[in-house]
């Protein structure tokens, strides 16, 4: 594990990496400490979550030698232990037999499920699209990490969705959703919605509040969900992040907001700039995997810890202290 540390500033911090960077403004610019989980091969799809009292992090590797999934447990002394464990996950990788994982993010639901949203892409698709945001999204879920199942697709209010994400708790007995619906606006904005069902093996979602609009930096189309929003004393903390292509080449950005801690579809605070921003300049959608931030979640010692996919499939964590970074929030206001 390699240690990459750097100081908050009032412009661009370079954390070590040749791509890998953080975007602040003079009020959002907390510390940050790195760490470069580099397992000595590329992954293709990455995600990480805390479940059954581990922190999980399931792989797919680019290598078909190597074996299709494998598990990545931190401890809690520092230390790290990875091993194969295709054994475990033989019931996932054959859901997925003629299709390649670019993205993956888990909820460890209050119903006691783990539940898995999985973009996929297929040879086919993936010389077609001019998105990044691959499609389609399956929902997945398992009790033990042994035995996974596929739910029924998501049938919502508007056909077309960009992305969606399940809320970890429950909603009236039944089950949250935070939608991202084309519902035939003709902008440059992408529609955040949230609905709720009263069973997940089979949603049909009839309504969408669609609660906020998100001006995205460059293309909507490129526009996706981070992990389920996190639970934090002022309410929800959640990111919606971005694919940026330029001439320069390409970053992934990443913007939070929180919502009410009743009302889930009500918007508190939005900073008018993005939380951090990673980037590359080689990457191109053709490698099957898209870059994000898969988990993050509040440890003992009040940090934001965010598990984040860069662009060469490792996994990188960032940590800075919650209440350090809802104050810098906060400024943006006064």
């Amino acid at each position: 594990m390699k240690l990459k540390a750097g100081v908050g500033i009032n412009s661009k911090l370079c954390v070590g990496c040749d791509d890998l960077f953080f975007l602040f403004s003079q009020a959002l610019s907390p510390h940050l400490i790195m760490h470069n989980l580099d397992m000595g091969i590329r992954m293709s799809s990455l995600a990480a979550v805390r479940f059954l009292q581990h922190d999980l992090i399931l792989v797919q590797f680019n290598d078909p030698n190597v074996g299709v999934y494998h598990t990545f447990y931190h401890n809690s002394n520092g230390g790290s232990v990875f091993y194969p464990s295709k054994k475990n996950l033989d019931s996932f990788s054959i859901l997925f037999s003629n299709e390649v994982i670019t993205h993956l993010r888990l909820t460890v639901h209050q119903d006691g499920w783990l539940y898995a949203i999985v973009k996929v892409s297929t040879s086919e698709n993936c010389s077609k699209t001019k998105n990044l945001n691959l499609k389609p999204s399956h929902l997945l879920r398992t009790k033990d990490l042994i035995k996974w199942e596929m739910l029924n697709e998501i049938h919502t209010e508007f056909e077309e969705q960009f992305d969606f994400m399940i809320h970890s708790l429950h909603i009236d007995g039944g089950y949250g959703f935070y939608t991202m619906p084309q519902n035939g606006i003709a902008n440059s904005q992408v529609c955040l919605a949230f609905a709720t069902s009263p069973f997940i093996e089979t949603v049909h979602i009839e309504q969408e509040l669609i609660y906020q609009q998100y001006l995205p930096a460059k293309n909507k189309n490129n526009v996706y969900y981070g992990p389920t929003p996190v639970r934090i004393k002022e309410g929800w903390l959640n990111m919606v992040q971005e694919i940026v292509e330029t001439s320069a080449g390409v970053s992934l950005m990443a913007k939070i907001f929180w919502s009410d801690s009743q009302l889930l579809f009500k918007v508190i605070q939005q900073p008018k700039t993005y939380l951090l921003c990673k980037g590359q300049k080689d990457w191109r959608k053709h490698s099957q995997m898209l870059p994000g931030c898969s988990m993050w979640e509040v440890n003992p010692s009040g940090e934001l810890v965010i598990y984040m996919v860069n662009f060469s499939g490792q996994m990188e964590l960032s940590v800075t202290k919650l209440d350090d970074l809802i104050d810098n929030i906060r400024l943006q206001y006064l």
